[in-house]
């Protein structure tokens, strides 16, 4: 990790980490992708689940990470994108961004109070994908 991406990562006052058990979403069960933040004393629910509900403030930097959970395998995990599906959190110049390299790691941040539903789509050892829509709120 660069100097830039850590001063990014220390940046970010809401942390989402999505750790992916790459072999079995590899044979078809997406249940195994578990996303966690670091907001769950301000109300985020849904933890280890697709589902995740983030809460954070406006004007929050939101950072994602990806990983593999098994970190002696040789997969890989990127973060290939984020579509909104519904809402305005990230109000266009908030929405998130590469900040590595190998995009595993992206920064978006929230501009708007209110709901959002978002899609974020992963790519596991450069060619399968799976993409699902999570949720975050901002007061």
């Amino acid at each position: 990790m660069t100097i830039n991406e850590l001063q990014a990562q220390v940046r970010a006052q809401t942390k989402i980490i999505i750790t992916v058990d790459t072999a079995r979403v590899i044979s078809g069960d997406t249940r195994n992708i578990y996303m966690i933040d670091n907001r769950v004393e301000f109300g985020s629910t849904n933890e280890g689940t697709l589902e995740l509900s983030t809460k954070c403030f406006t004007g929050d930097y939101i950072s994602w990470l990806a990983v593999p959970l098994d970190p002696d395998t040789q997969d890989t995990v990127s973060i290939a994108g984020f579509q909104v599906s519904s809402g305005n959190v990230f109000g266009g110049e908030g929405s998130p961004q590469p900040q590595s390299d190998d995009d595993t790691y992206w920064m978006g941040r929230a501009i708007n109070q209110g709901s959002q539903t978002y899609q974020v789509k992963i790519i596991i050892n450069g060619t399968h994908v799976v993409t699902w829509d999570p949720f975050i709120t901002s007061c």
